[in-house]
């Protein structure tokens, strides 16, 4: 089989562009997270996401987006208060460099809205983060009980 010098060149550069990704970018320089959720009622078409992101890095970082496949959307979201009333917006969530940002219920959370099915007591759910600069990860969350308050004892899997 005979192999065109450009077909080889076309190669060689996608293949220098794939290293220059996988090693611009170490794991140590992406935000880490530890998120919980409480399991959601039946028919319930949102739920919030707790936890906690921490930035081993030397330069802040401004999380762009979030995917989650078990919800249409996903977003930072900050609890207001206005003349009493309690509401959500949504937020920007920048992580300092060396610094930690609680999500908590009654604060910042992250919100998945138009779930496709409940989540489940018990289960492990992926998110994943789009950085500014083009950075991602993806990071799991652990799901407890309908009440829960606190983080729920983890696993690595459904227990359902």
């Amino acid at each position: 089989m005979k192999i065109n010098w450009l077909d080889k060149q076309k190669r060689i550069s996608v293949g220098s562009l794939l290293l220059f990704f996988c090693f611009s970018t170490t794991a140590d320089d992406l935000p880490r997270f530890e998120g919980w959720a409480r399991a959601s009622p039946q028919g319930a078409s949102n739920a919030s996401v707790y936890g906690k992101f921490f930035n081993p890095g030397r330069s802040p970082v401004r999380l762009e987006s979030i995917e989650f496949s078990g919800s249409e959307i996903a977003s930072v979201h900050k609890m207001i208060d206005k003349d009493g009333m309690l509401g959500m917006r949504p937020g920007e969530l920048i992580v300092g460099a060396q610094e930690s940002v609680r999500l908590e219920p009654g604060g910042m959370h992250i919100m998945l809205m138009k779930l496709n099915a409940p989540l489940f007591n018990g289960c492990a759910y992926s998110l994943i983060f789009k950085w500014a600069g083009g950075k991602i990860s993806a990071h799991k969350f652990f799901v407890g009980e309908i009440d829960q308050s606190t983080p729920p004892l983890f696993s690595d899997s459904c227990l359902n």
